[in-house]
């Protein structure tokens, strides 16, 4: 029971901080896709 705990406990930190380094990245990248190419930045199949 505990095993599970702490594993569950070190995937939330671990993705807080993958976000958290990712985050300002994506929206750079965002924001060139937006000034190079225009709308809309992220495909949508219909």
């Amino acid at each position: 029971m505990r095993k599970q705990f702490v594993k569950r406990l070190i995937d939330i930190i671990g993705s807080l901080i993958g976000l958290t380094i990712s985050s300002p990245l994506i929206i750079i990248i965002s924001i060139i896709i937006y000034l190079t190419m225009g709308k809309p930045i992220f495909f949508r199949q219909v």
